[in-house]
C-alpha cells in the first residue's frame, strides 16, 4: 500500500508538472501571436511586394527561356559556319598541295619528253647493234659451211690417197699393168710406181693444204662466234635496260600528262573555293538562321541584370508566405488559445489537489509500514533468494556445456582455416604464376614482342624490295597502334602505302603497284620466317600468284621478277597464262595427253 501510494504520488506530480508546463508554452504562444497581429500591416505589405516580385520574375524568365532558345539558334548556326569554314580551308589546302604537285610533276614532261627522244635514239643503236649481230651470226654460219667444205674435201684427199697407196702395194709381183692387164717391163713398173708416188705426194699435199685452210677457216668462224655472242649479250642487256626505262618512261610520261591535264582544273577549283570563302558565300541558310535568331535576341528585351536582382529579393522575400498565413490564421488561433489556458489552469487545480490527496495517503502508508514487524516478507525474499540462485546454477551448468561444444567446434574450425590459409597461400603463389604467364603470352607480353621484332625487318626488306621494283617512288610502313576516336591509342596493324602523291589507300593504287607492293611483302614474310627458322632462301616459288593480267600488267610482273632476280638462285613460275609462259627462256612444259597422260618437255 505504501508503495502504490508513492506511486500515486508520483505520477500526481508529474501530472501537475505537464499541466504547469503546456500553460507556459500556451502563455508563450499568445504572446507570439500578439507580436503577429502588431506587424499585421507589414507583412501584408511584404506579402503583396512577393506576389509582384513573383509575377515580373515569371515574366523574365519566360522572356530567358525564349532568350536561350534564340541563343542555341546562334550558336548552331555558328558551329554549321565554323564547321563549314574549316572545310572550306581544309579543301583550300588540300587543293593548294594538290596543285603544287601536280605543277612539280608537269614541270617533269619537258626532261620526260627528253628521255623519250633518249629512247628513240637507243633504239636505234640496237637496230645497229642487230645489224652487226646478224652479220656476225652469217659470217659464222659461211665460215663454218666453208671449213665443213673443207674438212670433207681433205677426206676425199685422203681417201684417194689410200687408194693410191693400195693400188701401189698391187704393184708388189706383179708384172702386169692394172689398168690394161698389159705386160709391164721391170722399167714400166718403176714407172708406174714413181707415178704413184708422185700422184700421193700431190695429194698429201692437197690434204695438208686443206686441213690449214680448214684450221684457219674454223679459227676465224670462232672469231665471228665469239663476236655474236658477245653481241647478243650485249643486244639482251641493253634490251632489258632499254625495257626497264622504257617501263619507267611510259609510268613518268603518264603521271606528267595527267598532272599538265588537272592543273588547270585545281587551279579553276582552288579559285572558286577562296572566292567562296573570302564573300562568305557559304552555309548560306546558317548565315540566314544566324541573323534572324539575333534579331530576334534584340527583340525579346530580356535584362539578365534585372532577372538575378528579381531572384536575389526573392530569396530575402523567403518566408514571408509563411508569415502571412501565420497571420491570416493569427486572430482565430488566439482567441482559442485563450479558451485553452483557461480549461488547462482549471484542470490545474484539480490535478494539485488530487497531488496534495496523494501525497497525504503515502505518508500514512509509510508510517505504518514503517511500524510493522512481520518477517514474512523477508521469508519470502529469501526463498525466492535461494530459488534464483539455484535456477542460476542450473543455467550456469547448461552454459558451460554449451560452450565446451563451442570450445571444441572451434578448435575444429581452427585447424580447417589453418588448412585452408595454407591452400590459399599456395592457390595465391600458383595464380601469380599463372597471371604472368597470362600477362606474358598476352597481347602485350612474347605476341607483342615477336610483332615489334618482327616489324621493322618486314619493313626494311619489303621496301628494299619496292626500291629495286619501282626506283624508289612507293614505299610501305606497318603500323601497331593508331588514335581512337576518343583520343586514346588502341592497337591495330595498319599498312600505309605511300608514293610521289603522298600517301593513299591500297585500292588507290593501280593493279601494277598493288601487285608490288603484295609481291614484296610475300617475299618479306617469307624470309623472316627463314631467318627464325635458321635456313636460307635460295629459291622462289610463284604457284599461280598472277591472277588474270592483260598485257602490260605481264610487263610489270616479268619487271618485278627481273629486279629481285639476283636475290635467288632459283627462280621457279607455276603459270598457265599463256603470255607470260612465252616471256621466259627455260621453260618446263608440262602437257596432259588423254592416252598417254602428262609429260614434260625441257624449252
Amino acid at each position: 500500500e505504501a508503495q502504490t501510494s508513492t506511486d500515486r504520488a508520483t505520477a500526481a506530480r508529474a501530472t501537475v508538472d505537464t499541466c504547469e508546463l503546456t500553460i507556459e508554452r500556451l502563455h508563450h504562444e499568445q504572446a507570439d501571436l500578439a507580436r503577429l497581429l502588431a506587424e499585421g500591416d507589414q507583412v501584408a505589405a511584404r506579402h503583396e511586394r512577393l506576389l509582384a516580385v513573383r509575377a515580373s520574375e515569371r515574366r523574365l524568365a519566360d522572356l530567358q527561356a525564349e532568350a536561350r532558345q534564340h541563343e542555341s539558334t546562334i550558336a548552331a548556326a555558328e558551329t554549321e559556319i565554323a564547321g563549314e569554314r574549316t572545310r572550306l580551308t581544309a579543301a583550300i589546302t588540300t587543293l593548294q598541295e594538290n596543285l603544287s604537285r601536280a605543277e612539280s610533276l608537269a614541270a617533269t614532261l619537258p626532261g620526260v619528253r627528253l628521255d623519250e627522244g633518249s629512247c628513240r635514239d637507243e633504239h636505234a643503236e640496237l637496230v645497229a647493234l642487230e645489224t652487226r649481230l646478224e652479220a656476225a651470226v652469217a659470217a659464222d654460219q659461211r665460215l663454218r659451211e666453208r671449213c665443213a667444205g673443207l674438212d670433207s674435201e681433205a677426206g676425199q684427199l685422203r681417201k684417194l690417197a689410200q687408194e693410191l697407196k693400195e693400188r701401189s702395194a698391187q704393184l708388189d709381183g706383179v708384172a702386169v699393168c692394172p689398168v690394161c692387164r698389159q705386160p709391164l717391163s721391170p722399167g714400166d713398173l718403176d714407172h708406174v710406181r714413181d707415178e704413184y708416188a708422185a700422184q700421193r705426194r700431190t695429194l698429201g699435199d692437197q690434204y695438208h693444204a686443206a686441213l690449214e685452210k680448214s684450221a684457219q677457216t674454223k679459227a676465224e668462224a670462232d672469231l665471228h662466234g665469239v663476236e655474236a655472242a658477245a653481241l647478243q649479250r650485249d643486244l639482251r642487256s641493253r634490251k632489258d635496260s632499254l625495257h626497264a626505262r622504257e617501263i619507267d618512261l611510259h609510268q613518268r610520261l603518264t603521271i606528267a600528262e595527267e598532272a599538265t591535264t588537272v592543273v588547270p582544273a585545281l587551279s579553276e577549283s582552288l579559285h572558286l573555293t577562296e572566292e567562296i570563302l573570302a564573300s562568305c558565300a557559304f552555309a548560306v541558310e546558317a548565315h540566314g538562321r544566324l541573323a534572324n535568331a539575333r534579331s530576334a535576341l534584340l527583340a525579346t528585351a530580356y535584362d539578365s541584370a534585372a532577372h538575378a536582382a528579381l531572384r536575389q529579393e526573392l530569396l530575402q522575400l523567403d518566408g514571408v508566405e509563411e508569415s502571412y498565413r501565420d497571420w491570416l490564421m493569427a486572430g482565430e488561433r488566439s482567441a482559442n488559445l485563450g479558451v485553452q489556458v483557461e480549461r488547462e489552469e482549471r484542470d490545474l487545480e484539480s490535478r494539485r489537489g488530487d497531488l496534495a490527496t496523494a501525497q497525504s495517503v503515502a505518508a500514512a502508508a509509510s508510517e505504518a509500514l514503517a511500524a510493522a514487524s512481520d518477517v514474512a516478507p523477508r521469508l519470502n525474499a529469501g526463498e525466492t533468494e535461494l530459488a534464483a540462485a539455484r535456477q542460476e546454477e542450473a543455467d550456469l551448468a547448461r552454459k558451460q556445456g554449451r560452450l565446451e561444444q563451442q570450445q571444441q567446434t572451434l578448435r575444429d574450425l581452427q585447424t580447417s582455416v589453418e588448412a585452408a590459409l595454407d591452400q590459399a597461400s599456395a592457390l595465391g603463389e600458383e595464380e601469380s604464376l599463372y597471371g604472368d604467364l597470362w600477362r606474358a603470352f598476352g597481347k602485350d607480353g612474347v605476341q607483342a614482342m615477336l610483332i615489334d621484332q618482327a616489324l621493322p625487318r618486314i619493313d626494311r626488306t619489303a621496301n628494299d624490295m619496292l626500291d629495286r621494283m619501282t626506283g624508289g617512288r612507293i614505299h610501305v610502313a606497318l603500323t601497331t597502334l593508331r588514335e581512337s576516336a576518343t583520343r586514346g591509342m588502341v592497337e591495330t596493324l595498319d599498312i600505309r602505302i605511300s608514293d610521289d602523291l603522298g600517301t593513299r589507300d591500297y585500292e588507290m593504287y593501280s593493279g601494277g603497284e598493288a601487285f608490288r607492293v603484295d609481291f614484296a611483302l610475300r617475299i618479306a614474310l617469307a624470309r623472316l620466317l627463314a631467318e627464325r627458322a635458321g635456313a636460307e632462301l635460295p629459291t622462289l616459288i610463284i604457284d599461280e600468284g598472277f591472277g588474270s593480267q592483260d598485257a602490260e600488267g605481264i610487263d610489270r610482273l616479268v619487271e618485278a621478277l627481273t629486279a629481285i632476280s639476283a636475290d635467288f638462285r632459283l627462280i621457279l613460275v607455276v603459270t598457265h597464262i599463256e603470255e607470260l609462259r612465252e616471256r621466259f627462256d627455260r621453260r618446263i612444259e608440262v602437257t596432259k595427253d588423254p592416252t598417254r597422260g602428262s609429260f614434260a618437255r625441257v624449252v
